[in-house]
């Protein structure tokens, strides 16, 4: 079964719940230290809380976005753009697009704050089996990875060959991934800010 995407407090996310801040700070990762988040940037994220709260996914990704590109560590901005993603897969997939669905999974593990990772992961590894996908099999997630990869998806690929490396050391496999994350590098540089660690 999917599940929806919990945050701090237990909130369930497909209620429409978000993270909404009235401080200036805020404890990213990374970096590990205090930083401070400009004003604007909590401001669209509040902005994009109500966009979700109201259910207008598509409205809240750009706002969230503007947030991010003025603090690309704004915690409370990547887990809502993780509540996004994982609120659209889930609409996806009760609508049958499964692909879709796997598309957006994977952005929302990307975007999202370590906390809220292992839920993703556990929504993956349920829609691969609604798919007849084994999320332990090494040829299923190098499949996935090769489709993600000729559609252009750079962060599918980045994941599934991730995925597959995991189950299985294979060099052709890891030159794959090089090549994804390399790309992602140059084409998706918000992206790339905000997964700098798993780069």
């Amino acid at each position: 079964m999917l599940k929806s995407l919990p945050i701090a407090f237990s909130l369930l996310l497909s209620l429409g719940l978000c993270l909404q801040v009235n401080a200036v700070s805020d404890s990213g990762d990374p970096p590990a230290v205090e930083h401070a988040t400009p004003q604007k940037a909590i401001n669209l994220n509040n902005e994009a809380c109500h966009e979700i709260q109201k259910g207008h996914f598509d409205k809240a990704i750009p706002i969230l976005l503007e947030a991010l590109t003025l603090d690309p560590h704004y915690r409370f901005g990547r887990a809502n753009l993780a509540i996004v993603h994982n609120n659209n897969a889930l609409r996806l997939n009760n609508s049958g697009d499964k692909k879709g669905a796997l598309k957006e999974f994977h952005i929302a593990g990307f975007v999202a704050p370590p906390a809220e990772r292992k839920v993703n992961e556990e929504n993956i590894e349920a829609l691969l089996k609604m798919m007849n996908l084994d999320a332990g099999k090494f040829s299923d997630r190098v499949k996935l990875g090769d489709e993600a990869l000729k559609d252009g998806d750079l962060i599918g690929a980045l994941f599934e060959y991730r995925a597959a490396l995991a189950l299985q050391s294979d060099p052709n496999i890891k030159a794959k991934l090089d090549q994804a994350v390399a790309r992602l590098k140059v084409t998706d540089k918000l992206m790339s800010e905000i997964d700098s660690a798993h780069l």
